[in-house]
């Protein structure tokens, strides 16, 4: 199920510096998704973007205004916020 690879490469990119690194300067969600392949994680992109509504959501508004990138935004969706 494309949730349960979602959280599991959330998974791995909070436990890899490197690949957070990678996330976070994405300019796409097709960008996470292949990298996301690329470590034995499928899902698609409309999984990607429906995890990202669901998070954007349930945010309140100190955190949406945290979010400065698309990258930021799939940090989001992958549960870990980050602010600069």
């Amino acid at each position: 199920m494309s949730i349960d690879a979602i959280r599991a490469f959330a998974a791995l990119v909070h436990a890899d510096s490197d690949l957070k690194a990678h996330v976070k300067g994405a300019n796409s969600a097709n960008e996470v998704v292949a990298l996301a392949s690329s470590h034995g994680h499928q899902f698609t992109k409309a999984s990607l973007l429906r995890q990202h509504a669901q998070a954007l959501h349930s945010a309140d508004d100190s955190t949406l205004e945290g979010i400065n990138s698309w990258g930021d935004a799939l940090m989001h969706a992958l549960g870990a916020p980050e602010r600069p």
